[in-house]
């Protein structure tokens, strides 16, 4: 016994050796020790994918809100790229997610493992997921050209590689022995960089049929549909087939480091699940819109987790996860804002349950090396996939109301790049500490910065009007008694209509009923934002509690009172007996904002 000396699962094993009772104590000790009930050459998985592939086609083809009748009235045709109603509200839950990330990827990299490989705060369930997500968000909401978003992702990869190699340098590391090592946390970008080039067509195409809800489908989104669905088909071949290179001798690609390698050796299984839902995505966009496609997409990739389990390294590679952000956002999801309102009311409830579904006495990146029984893995899995409903139907809603996130985002780029960089330069965690503590120079930054931006804008006083006026000469000086009339007739109107602003910008979240038209059903709105002021009312940001989509409510203001106007005809009776010029006729204007 001197010279027996145990693995580390071993030792795990000889620790937590008390009996099973699948709640508390499951079969699996740590994650990637031990045997899986099932692996990616079964013929259980051989049956498994090409069938959960075939049903979420089924539940995408019969859940299209295109054959609805009130479809127009649910999502009208708008003659944008599907963006730009959305850039009128900043979405600072994408900002905080991201920074959170990264926080978290900081410590994890610089010496603070124990965090992931304990699960604490479920950080294996919504770090990366989350990280994923939120690129594929960012990526629908780009308007820049393809190669310039890849461009600039090749400089993030760069600097932030030419830093981890600067790194190994001093710390004494043969970068050449092993490049990959090297790259670490940048192979992030570069899998983004990848996946962003597999999927730009699907961004076109989601963009097109938001446009487009019942037009028949192009010829490039049907060539591109094909092209996916080719892939696919060949992928799923060599899977069902039995063909793998499991088995054979894994050492040759281990210099590829442990993500690449088990992607690799995982080709057919990995290609057939991603280029998959890349083809359903298309082939649904050939079909028409569909609001539930987000949800489906969810199911069909976590059922594949937790059914075909496999190792994957050294990286979640998350393809998957990146079409569902985009699908999500530019589709996005059906009752959305009833589940995120659900979620938002009742998360403490939520806290205790996450409690008990979680694996205390399971150790290890469980996101990497999967858990031994599909009972485990569906545990995990679904922590997962309710904190990633939480983040896509806006339960993490957050504002920004002292600017902090400008400051923030750019710290969290720095920190993403040269965090490995000062982890292998200095001993933990000083590598850590120098990252977090540069928080404040990047605040300091950002202070200085807008003190130089407003010193070039100083308030216009009377006196300025004034030399303006005598130095400019009468075009400046009608100019700026233009502006100034204008200011005093709005501060007239505002005097004799008594505090609307007030009434409109502390809104209380009112629920109205609203009259449908030409034969649709009548909605339920609820406010959700103050939008704008008008000279005879405000402009309210509304939610429909049937369908979550997002309008636009005038509300106007007469003597007896706020009113709203429930029907076409309505509106039109309460301009003609309020003398409201500036009515559209339109109780409720359509817009998506997001």
């Amino acid at each position: 016994m001197e010279d027996f000396h145990p693995t580390e699962c071993q030792l795990w094993e000889l620790v937590n050796s008390e009996t099973i009772d699948n709640l508390y104590r499951t079969a699996t000790v740590r994650c990637g020790c031990g045997e899986l009930d099932n692996d990616s050459r079964t013929i259980f998985s051989r049956i498994a994918l090409p069938l959960i592939l075939a049903l979420g086609t089924l539940a995408l083809r019969t859940t299209l809100d295109g054959d609805r009748e009130d479809y127009a009235d649910v999502r009208p045709t708008e003659k944008t790229d599907g963006n730009e109603s959305r850039g009128k509200e900043r979405m600072y839950w994408l900002d905080y997610a991201r920074i959170a990330c990264v926080f978290c990827v900081v410590s994890e990299h610089s010496g603070g493992r124990i965090f992931s490989d304990r699960n604490l705060l479920w950080v294996q369930q919504w770090v990366v997921p989350f990280l994923y997500v939120v690129s594929g968000i960012s990526f629908m909401l780009s308007k820049s050209r393809l190669w310039k978003y890849e461009l600039r992702l090749f400089v993030v990869l760069a600097v932030g590689t030419l830093a981890n190699a600067i790194g190994d340098l001093v710390h004494g590391n043969d970068i050449m022995k092993n490049p990959f090592y090297t790259v670490y946390q940048m192979a992030y970008v570069a899998v983004i960089m990848i996946v962003s080039l597999l999927v730009a067509p699907i961004k076109e195409a989601l963009q097109w049929r938001a446009r487009n809800p019942r037009a028949p489908a192009t010829w490039p989104l049907r060539v591109s549909a094909v092209v996916y669905g080719l892939v696919t088909a060949l992928a799923l071949t060599f899977f069902v087939g039995g063909w793998s290179l499991r088995g054979g001798d894994d050492s040759r690609f281990q210099n590829l480091g442990g993500g690449g390698a088990d992607a690799l050796l995982e080709a057919p299984l990995f290609i057939s699940r991603s280029f998959g839902l890349f083809f359903l995505v298309s082939l649904t966009a050939c079909w028409g819109y569909c609001s539930s496609a987000g949800w489906i997409l969810m199911i069909i990739s976590y059922a594949g987790h937790v059914l075909i389990p496999y190792q994957k390294g050294g990286h979640p590679l998350g393809p998957d996860l990146f079409l569902i952000g985009m699908v999500s956002h530019q589709w996005p999801l059906k009752h959305k804002a009833q589940v995120g309102r659900w979620l938002r009311c009742y998360w403490p409830p939520l806290v205790p349950a996450f409690l008990l579904n979680s694996m205390a006495y399971v150790s290890g990146r469980c996101d990497l090396h999967p858990l031994n029984t599909t009972w485990e893995r569906f545990r995990f899995r679904f922590n997962e996939s309710v904190l990633l409903t939480a983040l896509l139907c806006g339960a993490f809603a957050a504002d920004d109301p002292y600017k902090a996130t400008p400051w923030l985002n750019l710290w969290a780029l720095y920190a993403y790049c040269f965090h490995v960089c000062w982890a292998r330069m200095l001993p933990t965690p000083y590598g850590a500490v120098l990252t977090y503590f540069s928080l404040p120079l990047f605040y300091l930054l950002h202070k200085l910065r807008r003190r130089r931006r407003d010193a070039h804008e100083e308030p216009a006083t009377p006196e300025s009007h004034d030399e303006a006026s005598e130095q400019l000469g009468p075009a400046a000086a009608a100019a700026a008694s233009i502006r100034s009339g204008v200011k005093e007739v709005k501060k007239s109107v505002k005097e004799n209509l008594g505090n609307v602003t007030a009434t409109a910008a502390s809104f209380s979240a009112e629920t109205h009923q609203l009259q449908g038209v030409n034969g649709a059903p009548a909605r339920e709105v609820t406010e959700v934002a103050f939008l704008a002021e008008g000279a005879f009312g405000a402009v309210m940001k509304v939610s429909c509690n049937r369908t979550g989509e997002k309008f636009a409510l005038k509300k106007i203001s007469c003597m007896e009172g706020v009113q709203v106007a429930s029907s076409f005809e309505a509106a039109e009776r309460e301009a003609k007996v309020h003398g409201s010029s500036l009515w559209s006729g339109s109780s409720l204007v359509d817009s998506s904002w997001s």
